[in-house]
């Protein structure tokens, strides 16, 4: 074989392999547009559902700021949390609803109810509004009637839910988006004793803003796929 003929074929080996190198090379930047694109749709989408979220809450609080029996709570968007502080519901170391806590839950479960009507018609995926009960981190008495914190916390939570339905009855109509084929309840409780304090230290007013009802919104999303 001459010289010719093998430098010849060793061009043609090199012209294959770079054509190839050119051709994964081109592959992997039409990945890497498809993910970054996919990538901003999620965080778009996200965004959005961010901004909903925060959008319902601020409803609901304004709705009871400008009620005839005006109710306080705050909104913490970035949590996604409408918060009752435990003073305006129960007495301390109980879960019974004191009689100004009951008419306060009234007033929240009406805002609820026209608030999460008017985001189902908006088409805004609501995928459970949690009711979780928090406390301080002080221990109860021994011999009590809750065994402790985290007792009294569930206790508050499934007390809280039970006026907030009795009050409105079309809550429990209300259906979690997530339910896929199966509806399932748009509504659940949890409680979280002392291990998720809004505010940290020890003092008394840290225990108090720790002492509290936080309404959950979680909320779904879909994504629309980026090729179409």
């Amino acid at each position: 074989m001459s010289a010719d003929v093998e430098e010849h074929e060793g061009e043609s080996i090199f012209a294959s392999v770079t054509d190839l190198m050119v051709g994964f090379l081109f592959i992997f930047l039409v990945l890497l547009v498809f993910f970054a694109l996919d990538y901003r749709s999620a965080t778009d989408a996200l965004s959005k559902v961010t901004q909903n979220r925060a959008s319902i809450l601020q409803s609901v609080a304004t709705r009871l700021q400008n009620d005839h029996q005006p109710v306080s709570v705050r909104v913490d968007p970035t949590q996604g949390v409408l918060r009752l502080p435990q003073d305006l519901l129960f007495a301390k170391g109980s879960a019974d609803l004191t009689p100004q806590g009951r008419a306060a839950l009234a007033e929240v479960a009406q805002a609820l109810l026209v608030e999460l009507q008017a985001a189902e018609h908006r088409h805004e995926r609501v995928d459970a509004v949690l009711i979780e009960g928090h406390t301080d981190s002080d221990p109860l008495a021994p011999g009590g009637r809750y065994a402790d914190n985290w007792d009294l916390s569930a206790a508050r939570a499934i007390a809280t839910y039970h006026a907030l339905l009795t009050a409105q009855p079309e809550l429990s109509a209300l259906k979690s988006s997530a339910g896929g084929a199966q509806a399932a309840s748009l509504f659940g409780v949890a409680g979280y004793g002392p291990e998720r304090p809004a505010a940290l230290g020890s003092s008394e007013e840290a225990k108090r803003l720790n002492r509290r009802i936080d309404i959950r919104l979680l909320m779904g999303t879909e994504i629309s796929p980026t090729t179409g």
